[in-house]
């Protein structure tokens, strides 16, 4: 596999000699819908679960001074594959002209509940699963505060 990625195995080295390579991926857009636990388990590496102070929001409501987000990145190549997660996200991709890189902002209080329904019902792997954790915890108290004055009739302001 080593002498498939990028420019092949070294030439200094004589024990890849008898080697031949197994050729580089191929990436396809997959059939149908999308499974949660395929999307679960194709975020391994290049995604963030942020969440930003709004300076100028201070005076406004908590909705608008905390700002959450998930994101994620991958290279132009895998553009088809990038829509579809993004389409499951009900949000676009944003492809970069200066480098080769797509983008896709999941923002929005009930776009980053069914992030946190996803990741929850379909863990990530490694130390990400702690983070989302911690991220999941901030926007499932962002969504409750939100949602509040509206269920009990009454203003948090």
């Amino acid at each position: 596999m080593y002498a498939g990625i990028g420019r092949g195995a070294s030439k200094k080295s004589k024990g890849w000699v008898s080697w031949s390579p197994i050729g580089k991926l191929v990436y396809f857009r997959p059939e149908g819908e999308l499974s949660e636990f395929g999307i679960s388990g194709y975020f391994s590496i290049y995604y963030h679960f942020k969440v930003d102070i709004n300076l100028h929001g201070l005076k406004e409501s908590y909705y608008n001074r905390v700002v959450s987000s998930f994101v994620f990145s991958r290279m132009k190549k895998e553009l088809f594959l990038m829509e579809a997660i993004a389409a499951y996200f009900n949000e676009n991709c944003i492809i970069r002209k200066t480098v080769l890189r797509v983008d896709v902002n999941v923002y929005g209080l009930e776009k980053l509940g069914n992030v946190v329904s996803l990741f929850k019902n379909f863990p990530l792997t490694g130390l990400k699963q702690k983070e989302f954790l911690k991220w999941a915890e901030i926007v499932n108290l962002l969504i409750d505060i939100s949602w509040k004055p509206y269920i009990q009739g009454v203003s948090l302001l």
